[in-house]
């Protein structure tokens, strides 16, 4: 074994974009969702790309359906609420206006 030398090959860092999730094994899946739906929600990204490798892998299938179900959850929710939603305005004497909105 004298005869081989390990050689260390230097790794490219590439920078991680604002929209991208790179998932790791021990990451909490509550942590992904929150940060993703933040992003598309707050942030207004319109994609968002999910990395991972290796064992990692079948927890980002698992969260991506999350991300996809819970999105879609949240928009019929906030639809069927504006829907249901009401305005009261009283033109009377009092220039008070009164409203009622139901936030999910």
């Amino acid at each position: 074994m004298d005869q081989y030398q390990k050689v260390e090959k230097p790794k490219a860092e590439t920078p991680i974009n604002e929209n991208e999730l790179r998932i790791i094994v021990q990451g909490r899946m509550r942590n992904y969702i929150s940060y993703a739906m933040t992003l598309l929600q707050e942030k207004g990204a319109k994609k968002i790309v999910l990395k991972a490798t290796g064992r990692a892998i079948n927890k980002t299938v698992m969260i991506a359906e999350l991300i996809m179900v819970y999105g879609a959850l949240r928009i019929t929710v906030k639809i069927f609420l504006m829907w249901n939603s009401k305005m009261v305005i009283d033109g009377g004497e009092d220039t008070t206006v009164a409203t009622s909105w139901l936030e999910d």
